[in-house]
C-alpha cells in the first residue's frame, strides 16, 4: 500500500465512486453511505473545499493523469479523502476556510484555468490543509465511500496509489446535458476544452467541435469524454463495479444492494429506507427523485435546437449505445 495511505486511515475500507456530473452520483453515493459502518466523503476534489482549489491550480478541474505521474498536492487531497475526509481544525485550516468563503466561484474557475488569484485566493494557496481522519477519540468508520465527478481522467492514478474498491456510475449524455442545461452551467473553459478536444484526437480518434463552438456543442463534448472516458476504464477494469443509471433507476434496491455487496459493504435498512425516502419529486441538487421517471427526460427537457446540436457531436463518437435511444 503507497506510503500516504498507510499514514491516513490504515485500518479503514475505501471505495471509490466515479461518475460525471450530474450523472446520478450523489444518490448512489448516499445510499451505499447508508449501509453498515459506512461513511460519505462528498467530493473532496470538488470546487468548495479549499485545499482541492490548492491542489488543482497547476491542474485542469478534471485533471488528466496517466499512472506513474507526480502530482503531490493531489495525491495528498485523495490521502486525506480516503482517511475519512474531516477538516483538520487547525489554525491555518480555518484562515484558508474564511478566506475561501469569501471568493466567488467566478473567481476560483479563473484562478483553476489561468492561474489569476486574488489576495483572498493567494492565501488559500498558501495555507489550505488536506482533509484529514476523525480525531483522536472520535467515533470512526470501518467503510469510507469517496465519491467524485471529477476524477473520471485520474480513475486509474487514484487507483493505484490508494487501492480502492471502485465503482462506475454510467448515465446517458444527453440525460446529463439537460441536467446541466436546467441549472445554467457554463460550457467548460477554454483550456479545458482544449485539452479534452486533444485527448479525444489522440487517444480515441474521435474530432470534436472547435473551440468556438456554440457552448451547447462545447458542453455535449465535454460529457461525452467524460463518459467515453469512464466506459473505457470500466472496460480496462472487469473487478471494477459498473452502474447503469438507467438501470438502476428501475430496479434501485436489487441493484444497489448487488453493487454493494461487491464492494465489500453490506446493505443495511437504513439504505433501503434511503431510496424508499428518496424516491419522490425533487429539483436541483436535492437527491430526491422519482426514479422510474429519470430515463428518457431529456426529449422533454432540451428543446429541438439543443437536441439537434448535441446529437451531432454525439455522432463523432463511435459508440451505438449512446445512439440507440435517439433513434
Amino acid at each position: 500500500m503507497h506510503r500516504e495511505a498507510r499514514r491516513y486511515g490504515r485500518h479503514v475500507h475505501r471505495v471509490l465512486l466515479l461518475g460525471a456530473p450530474r450523472g446520478g452520483t450523489t444518490w448512489v453515493a448516499s445510499a451505499l453511505s447508508h449501509t453498515t459502518g459506512a461513511t460519505l466523503v462528498h467530493e473532496p476534489d470538488g470546487t468548495h473545499d479549499p485545499f482541492a482549489f490548492r491542489a488543482k491550480l497547476s491542474m485542469l478541474h478534471h485533471p488528466m493523469l496517466d499512472v506513474g505521474d507526480a502530482a503531490p498536492e493531489y495525491e495528498r487531497l485523495w490521502a486525506g479523502a480516503f482517511a475519512g475526509g474531516r477538516p483538520t481544525g487547525s489554525p491555518a485550516d480555518r484562515v484558508a476556510r474564511w478566506a475561501y468563503r469569501g471568493t466567488t466561484a467566478e473567481q476560483r474557475h479563473t484562478a483553476v484555468t489561468d492561474g489569476a488569484l486574488t489576495p483572498r485566493l493567494t492565501i488559500v494557496r498558501r495555507m489550505a490543509q488536506p482533509l484529514g481522519p476523525v480525531r483522536r477519540g472520535a467515533p470512526g468508520s470501518a467503510h469510507v465511500v469517496v465519491k467524485s465527478v471529477h476524477a473520471a481522467f485520474a480513475a486509474e492514478w487514484i487507483a493505484q496509489r490508494f487501492a480502492p474498491d471502485v465503482a462506475i456510475v454510467l448515465r446517458h449524455p444527453l440525460e446529463m446535458l439537460a441536467s446541466w442545461r436546467d441549472l445554467g452551467w457554463k460550457a467548460p473553459a477554454a483550456p479545458m476544452f482544449a485539452a479534452i478536444r486533444q485527448r479525444g484526437h489522440d487517444r480515441y480518434g474521435v474530432d470534436l467541435p472547435a473551440a468556438d463552438a456554440p457552448p451547447i456543442a462545447r458542453t455535449t463534448a465535454l460529457i461525452a469524454m467524460l463518459t467515453l472516458e469512464l466506459q473505457d476504464v470500466a472496460r480496462r477494469h472487469p473487478e471494477w463495479v459498473l452502474l447503469r443509471h438507467d438501470v438502476v433507476c428501475n430496479e434501485p434496491e436489487a441493484s444497489l444492494a448487488s453493487a454493494a455487496a461487491r464492494l465489500g459493504l453490506t446493505w443495511s435498512d437504513a439504505a433501503s429506507q434511503f431510496l424508499a425516502q428518496s424516491n419522490q419529486p425533487g429539483t436541483g441538487y436535492a437527491t430526491q427523485r422519482v426514479a422510474a421517471d429519470q430515463v428518457g427526460r431529456w426529449r422533454e427537457r432540451l428543446d429541438e435546437h439543443d437536441q439537434a446540436a448535441a446529437i451531432d457531436v454525439l455522432r463523432r463518437f463511435d459508440t451505438q449505445s449512446w445512439l440507440d435511444e435517439i433513434a
